[in-house]
Parts: structure tokens; C-alpha cells; sequence
């Protein structure tokens, strides 16, 4: 089972370590302040555009940008969502 974990704020302020979780088909999507924290991961990890223009973060690295309707595209392609 494939899951989309959402992340809205800066994962070492969750209190858990969110990646031992994951397994190698999760992903990880980064909203509001959880764009502030890009983990060291080999999992798909995206970015909503809007959060990370509003923050004045530009876009790069492993990060791939996802507009509102990639978000949703996003919660349908996964079996699983969960916030944290």
C-alpha cells in the first residue's frame, strides 16, 4: 500500500521521526511551513507551489513543484493519505 504523507510544518518539530514510517513507494508532499524542511530522502518528495512562493523559497534541488490541482492528483494517485 502506497501512502502520500502531507507535511505542514518543519518535520523536527512533528516530535517522531517520520521517515523510519515510509516505505521506498511513499511520498512525501510538503505544504504551509513543512516547506521549510526538505528531507534527506530518496522518496518522491513534492512541494506545493503556492506555500513555497508565499515563503519566498524558489524552487530546486530534489523538490518537484505541484500546483492545487497536482495536490489532488497527488491524493488520488496514492492508496493512503495522512497528515502530520
Amino acid at each position: 500500500m502506497t501512502t502520500l504523507h502531507i507535511i505542514n510544518r518543519p518535520i523536527d518539530r512533528l516530535g517522531i521521526d517520520l521517515l523510519p514510517l515510509t516505505n521506498g513507494t511513499d511520498g512525501l508532499l510538503l505544504i504551509e511551513d513543512g516547506v521549510y524542511c526538505v528531507p534527506q530522502t530518496t522518496l518522491p518528495v513534492f512541494g506545493l507551489f503556492a506555500d513555497m512562493s508565499a515563503r519566498g523559497m524558489k524552487p530546486g534541488g530534489t523538490v518537484k513543484l505541484v500546483d492545487y490541482a497536482g495536490f489532488v492528483g497527488l491524493c488520488e494517485q496514492y492508496n493512503k493519505v495522512v497528515t502530520w
